[in-house]
């Protein structure tokens, strides 16, 4: 997870101010691969902005 929101942030598709976050990962994510959790990660944080 740590990856995906590093490679999210440097490419541009979210922008995370400075500070803490803390995120969790519900079962039904597990499973994901490392594009579909980084595409998934990018759609939740976009609806938060």
């Amino acid at each position: 997870m740590r990856e995906a929101l590093r490679e999210l942030a440097g490419d541009g598709t979210i922008v995370l101010s400075d500070g803490e976050y803390r995120l969790g990962i519900s079962s039904s994510l597990e499973g994901l691969s490392a594009a579909e959790l980084r595409t998934t990660l990018g759609e939740l944080l976009g609806d938060v902005r």
